[in-house]
């Protein structure tokens, strides 16, 4: 299963809809990388929106960022959840309203660190 899956199961298993959002923003520099290995590993179609900062000229922590990925997403800014291995610059998003979780490496944990409200 997916990352993007994963997410939407453990987001459902908190009485979030199924079919919420799932989008990817990176701070990558290099037109079109994150488009490519994305589809080179067969998850390109499994994101709602994949934005990066060498497209919209912002990276994270600046608000703007974070902002095209919610309107990407037709979401507020506050209602994205952003995962992210940065405390600085993917812990922004706590600066305006949304919700950070740090990982370290893996992934494995993150479904069940979403269902438990974990930060």
């Amino acid at each position: 299963m997916s990352l993007p899956a994963h997410a939407r199961g453990a987001l459902s298993s908190r009485g979030i809809e199924a079919d919420e959002s799932v989008g990817l923003f990176s701070n990558c520099s290099m037109p079109g990388l994150v488009r490519r290995v994305l589809g080179r590993v067969g998850l390109l179609d499994q994101f709602d929106a994949v934005v990066t900062s060498v497209e919209i000229g912002w990276r994270k922590p600046d608000r703007r960022a974070f902002a095209a990925v919610a309107a990407e997403l037709d979401v507020p800014v506050d209602a994205l959840t952003h995962v992210g291995d940065d405390r600085d610059a993917d812990g922004g998003i706590g600066r305006y309203g949304g919700r950070y979780l740090h990982i370290d490496g893996g992934l494995t944990e993150l479904p069940d660190r979403l269902a438990g409200g974990e930060e």
